[in-house]
């Protein structure tokens, strides 16, 4: 929990709000709705979002109602752009969920498994590597072409991608670093088609000793297949249906089977590396070549560096088992002039003679002078930790409810610094913000949620007959009341009636749990599912809710006026219970927030407990302060005082929720 005092710097609870203890903001259930959110803000779909710490990547599942995203919560490399942690984690976060979220806008799986069909067995794993590859190229030029996520892909395929990821300790091991047909064929599909890391280029550069080709052979028929891969590449990027895109990606494919067979006429060891083309281990030969395993590291269970990580990348999510991924609606077609650029871009990254037009930061080869691609590149990281910062704000913001609570905390503040100031409570007053949780199983959640329907109807039932306006009698002024007739002539001038409009409060409540040790089990829970359906029932009806707790010996603010309830069921439905019952203290506080409420027509508040106060004299002297009912429900207790609130009943633990809907419906009346 973070304590909340007087002199509390608020900018600091904004940086924390929505993160666990010992939790970083990347595994965090605010960002998991944070980013559940960005995707329904790219797609219809609704997709749901899981954060899970040991997928490698990302991957979506559309056997379920909707698309559930997967993304990993680990921690990945930066070689490339220098930004700050937490912004470098969310730019590469929303990168993996943007990439899944193309699959699921752009990508017809049914139609790679009917080309998968076709293909001979001791190939699919290959052709799977291709084509995933491939797919990834044309969904994220989609991507970019329709929504303002370069930043992101770029970050995140410059760091996990990029060749900067060779340091200069690598520079040795990379001198024999040898590369078969298969592996040249797919570094150059990921070069052209995704992010240009730099090895397809010095792949092909004789001059060039730390990357080369396994075999002269092997050499001459990539040099066949250059061509034919950039006009591939380019119709890929540039095919928005995904139907037609997945059989150009065929078509290429059995260009490179053919060549395959080539080399295995002449005699190249192909078939281990081929069989092995899905990133199992393969030839472990001393020839100085490496097999497809080698390649690509085991891109399922290894961390970045590992397995030959510096030649291939190994964290592009892996899309081929996504059953029925997608729906396959065509993209929207690029025109003439994006097609030239992307077929200039592919003709000097399959040329290592020629320089990228464009090239991007974190792609520089590898100067680290004071010059203008190191000035750019600077400028560029500026930007974009610049605007990631402001979206971290931002997703604390919209996704919690943040103003709400920040604005709650900057009342409390300024009460307890009235209380401290008061005497009366010289540094004894304290509040907490609990640590963000969401709950794992939501039966309870979803039962409040049902069971506040109903609540809400019977409390909208007892508004609607207090806002009803009423005929008054026995009036001095306004309509004659012919049932007074006799009146009139006996001389009264009370004979008349006139319509009175219904009481249009607005109200406000406060809710006071008691979550001391003696609260702790069955009777917790259930005081938990009353307080969080009456809640849910009456901000459903509008009227404002905030809910305290009293916890380890201090309140808690578990639930802000002007914020959803949803976002704190996570400790609204904790279970969580320790210390004694501060009540005294408690009510000192919350008294004085309600104070606050000048513009509330009426307040009232309701205490959970099953305890007595814990300085009985001070508590009374605070509840004889107090302009407001507070109501009491005593749960499970023999407690006989009958002075403790304004109003209060004692009921068994099953009979919470009864009576602290009543007392508020009677409130309200």
């Amino acid at each position: 929990m973070q304590q909340i005092t007087a002199n509390v710097d608020t900018s600091s609870v904004l940086e924390r709000l929505g993160v666990g203890r010992d939790e970083e903001l990347r595994q965090s259930n605010r960002r998991r709705r944070y980013l559940e959110k960005l995707s329904r803000v790219i797609t219809p779909e609704r997709p749901t979002v899981r954060l899970d710490p040991e997928h490698p990547t990302a991957h979506v599942n559309m056997e379920m109602d909707r698309p559930n995203i997967v993304i990993t919560t680990r921690e990945f490399d930066q070689p490339a752009t220098g930004l700050s942690r937490d912004v470098y984690d969310m730019t590469v976060q929303e990168a993996l969920l943007i990439h899944e979220v193309g699959h699921v806008l752009y990508t017809d799986h049914s139609a790679f498994q009917r080309t998968l069909s076709r293909v001979d067995l001791q190939y699919k794993g290959a052709y799977k590597r291709l084509w995933n590859s491939l797919e990834d190229g044309a969904i994220e030029e989609q991507l970019r072409q329709r929504f303002n996520v370069e930043d992101e892909i770029f970050v995140a395929n410059a760091n996990i991608m990029g060749d900067k990821a060779r340091d200069d300790a690598d520079t040795d091991a990379l001198q024999s670093q040898e590369v078969d047909l298969y592996g040249a064929v797919t570094i150059g599909c990921l070069d052209l088609a995704v992010y240009d890391s730099g090895k397809f280029a010095r792949l092909r550069d004789k001059s060039d000793n730390s990357l080369t080709m396994r075999s002269e052979v092997e050499r001459e028929l990539l040099e066949e297949l250059v061509p034919i891969l950039k006009d591939a590449v380019a119709d890929v990027l540039t095919e928005s249906d995904p139907v037609d895109r997945t059989e150009v990606i065929y078509d290429f494919w059995c260009e490179v089977r053919d060549r395959l067979d080539e080399a295995d006429d002449e005699g190249q060891e192909q078939d281990e590396a081929r069989e092995t083309g899905d990133g199992d281990s393969g030839d472990e030969g001393g020839d100085g070549g490496q097999s497809l395993g080698d390649l690509f590291g085991d891109g399922d269970e290894g961390e970045p560096g590992e397995g030959g990580s510096s030649v291939m990348p190994i964290a592009k999510p892996d899309d081929t088992e996504n059953a029925d991924i997608g729906g396959g609606q065509p993209a929207d077609r690029l025109d003439e002039e994006d097609l030239e650029e992307i077929k200039e871009e592919l003709e000097a990254v399959a040329d290592p003679e020629q320089e990228s037009p464009d090239e991007k930061p974190g792609e520089e080869d590898g100067d680290t002078g004071a010059g203008s691609g190191e000035s750019e590149s600077d400028e560029r990281k500026d930007d974009i930790e610049e605007t990631r910062r402001g979206q971290l704000r931002e997703e604390a913001r919209e996704v919690n409810g943040a103003d709400e609570m920040l604005g709650e905390i900057d009342q409390y503040t300024d009460v307890m610094e009235d209380l401290d100031q008061s005497g009366d409570y010289s540094g004894q007053v304290e509040l907490a913000v609990p640590d963000d949780r969401d709950l794992d199983d939501l039966t309870r959640w979803n039962e409040a949620e049902r069971r506040s329907r109903q609540v809400s109807q019977y409390l909208r039932q007892s508004l609607r007959e207090e806002r009803r306006s009423r005929r008054v009698k026995n009036q001095k002024s306004g309509r004659f009341d012919r049932s007074r007739m006799v009146n009139a002539q006996r001389g009264s001038t009370r004979v008349f009636e006139r319509e009175e409009d219904g009481n249009e409060k607005d109200y406000d409540c406060m809710v006071v749990v008691d979550r001391s040790g003696s609260m702790g089990g069955e009777r917790m829970e259930l005081a938990e599912d009353a307080v969080t359906t009456l809640a849910l029932s009456l901000e459903e009806v509008g009227v404002g809710v905030s809910v305290l707790g009293m916890l380890n010996n201090t309140g808690t603010l578990e639930n802000a006026f002007g914020r959803d309830i949803e976002n704190d069921r996570g400790m609204l439905l904790s279970n969580a219970t320790g210390g004694a019952t501060p009540l005294s203290k408690t009510l000192a506080l919350g008294r004085e927030r309600m104070e606050q409420k000048a513009d509330s027509d009426n307040r009232f508040m309701i205490v959970v407990t099953d305890g007595q106060p814990d300085n009985g004299q001070q508590y009374r002297e605070e509840l004889n302060k107090c302009t407001f009912p507070v109501l009491g429900v005593y749960v499970d207790t023999a407690a006989d005082d009958s002075d403790l609130f304004h109003r209060q009943v004692k009921v068994s633990s099953g009979d919470i929720e009864e009576a602290v809907t009543r007392l508020a419906r009677q409130a309200m009346m």
